[in-house]
């Protein structure tokens, strides 16, 4: 960060002015933010990167009438897990 600091004009007794600037900078997220389904009417497979591979689970079980036991969570282990995934 540079900063650039001067003295306001002499009309003014007291303060200061500042401008900082930053170099741009990309942000990306570490952990994919999709996942793959393989949805069949005896199963599921799900590739994904949660934090929460349980409530995933359960919600799908939920969503497609599967027994949880038939829905499989394949989670990458990879990232900072900063929880922006479960934000959504």
């Amino acid at each position: 960060m540079k900063a650039m600091l001067k003295r306001r004009s002499p009309a003014r007794r007291s303060g200061f002015e500042a401008i900082y600037q930053l170099p741009f900078l990309a942000h990306a997220a570490m952990e994919p933010m999709n996942c793959t389904v393989h949805l069949r009417k005896d199963g599921c497979d799900i590739w994904v990167g949660t934090q929460a591979p349980t409530l995933t689970q359960a919600m799908v079980a939920e969503l497609t009438g599967l027994p949880k036991d038939a829905v499989k969570i394949h989670n990458h282990l990879l990232g900072g897990g900063v929880r922006s995934a479960t934000r959504r």
